[in-house]
């Protein structure tokens, strides 16, 4: 008889450390993916766009080189696909780097277009005189013989 309610406690309180492990466990994870979602992306805000000092002081110094361009068929998908290098001619450190990648349509509206952010995503940096190969894919696109251009072009920037 006295027994029974010691049993009774002992699972209560069993059930109560088992809750608590559960909602802590559960606050681990909610931390991990808030910390990896901050990571090191940043915010648009930061970056130069065209018509700001940094941004039109700096951009004669990005090379993009020969663009080669791609289309094809994945899983009954059209996609383009645009290789290029891109070098930093300047003196000064990129600590932030986008291109915008677009396909131009034959009647000259624009069809897909896409923002990447290369520094510092691909790389931390990108050194004076140093170069990266840029690799950028669009989907879906229209038929090749739809599609009058494939461009990649500076967007945005921030050096240190």
């Amino acid at each position: 008889m006295f027994e029974q309610p010691a049993v009774k406690s002992e699972k209560d309180r069993s059930q109560t450390i088992m809750m608590l492990s559960g909602l802590a466990v559960l606050a681990v994870i909610v931390l991990i993916v808030i910390v990896t979602s901050l990571g090191k992306r940043p915010s648009q805000a930061e970056m130069a766009r065209s018509g700001s000092a940094e941004f039109d002081a700096y951009a004669s110094n990005i090379k993009i080189g020969n663009i080669e361009k791609k289309t094809g068929e994945r899983l009954n998908v059209k996609y383009a696909r645009l290789l290029c290098p891109v070098q930093n001619a300047g003196d000064r450190v990129i600590v932030g780097l986008q291109l915008r990648a677009s396909v131009i349509g034959t009647g000259g509206q624009l069809v897909r277009e896409k923002i990447i952010t290369v520094v510092p995503n691909n790389r931390d940096t990108l050194a004076p005189n140093q170069a990266m190969n840029i690799d950028v894919s669009l989907e879906p696109v229209p038929d090749p013989w739809d599609i009058r251009d494939m461009t990649i072009e500076l967007y945005g920037l921030k050096v240190k």
